[in-house]
């Protein structure tokens, strides 16, 4: 293992890795859903060690880690600034020791900036339990290797999947809240199902801005 931990395994298993989500694929497919939960498919101790240290050093190069809130927060987040300072608190008060003194942003667009452009990075991108999400910001395009079903807390979200992006799957701006309440908040927002390993991830059904539902949060 190097310091990065075992991140490079997902994708050496390519396609067979994409329902390795700590979600059972009887259950993705049928929708079930079971209290939230700590990934009970992997053993406590391989989970640390897919996780990693946090203590990466060059030459390595490690994921960027990607959580979906274990909170829920209506459509007025007080536009994109609010919206990345709730993942900025959901890390600070997460579980995870390697999410400590990292910045977040929200996976959420407005027309001045698409989540594409907001959390561009280079590399890879990893659930902080060590499942890798995709190869490349460019990847997140085509589909995903895991679903980002794993909160700050390092559980396993099995219920209520719904999650505000703003964001088709070509990464264009789609309806958003009027910018997440920069302003009034009005209207409808773009969802995507935290379950979901195509496009549906981010780009799954309409819901009104009242009600609420979870972000997905990128190491940036």
């Amino acid at each position: 293992m190097n310091a990065c931990g075992s991140f490079g395994s997902a994708a050496e298993d390519g396609n067979e890795s994409q329902n390795d989500g700590g979600v059972p694929s009887a259950d993705l497919a049928a929708g079930r859903n079971v209290s939230e939960r700590p990934d009970a498919s992997v053993p406590a101790t391989k989970q640390a060690d897919d996780a990693g240290s946090g203590e990466c050093k060059p030459p390595d190069i490690c994921p960027k880690r990607v959580f979906v809130t274990a909170e829920f927060y209506k459509g007025d987040m007080g536009g994109v600034t609010g919206a990345d300072q709730k993942c900025m608190d959901a890390a600070k008060a997460g579980l995870k020791p390697t999410l400590q003194g990292k910045s977040f942003v929200a996976w959420v667009s407005v027309p001045s900036g698409s989540a594409f452009d907001r959390i561009w990075s280079e590399g890879k991108y990893a659930r902080i339990d060590g499942k890798l999400v995709s190869n490349s910001i460019e990847g997140l395009r085509k589909g995903l290797l895991n679903p980002i079903v794993v909160t700050q807390n390092n559980t396993t979200i099995s219920a209520d999947f719904d999650v505000w992006t703003g964001t088709q799957g070509d990464g264009t701006v789609i309806g958003n809240c009027t910018d997440w309440g920069k302003e009034k908040t009005v209207g409808r927002g773009k969802t995507g199902q935290a379950t979901a390993i195509d496009s549906q991830w981010t780009d799954h059904m309409d819901r009104g801005c009242g009600q609420k539902a979870r972000l997905y949060c990128f190491e940036k």
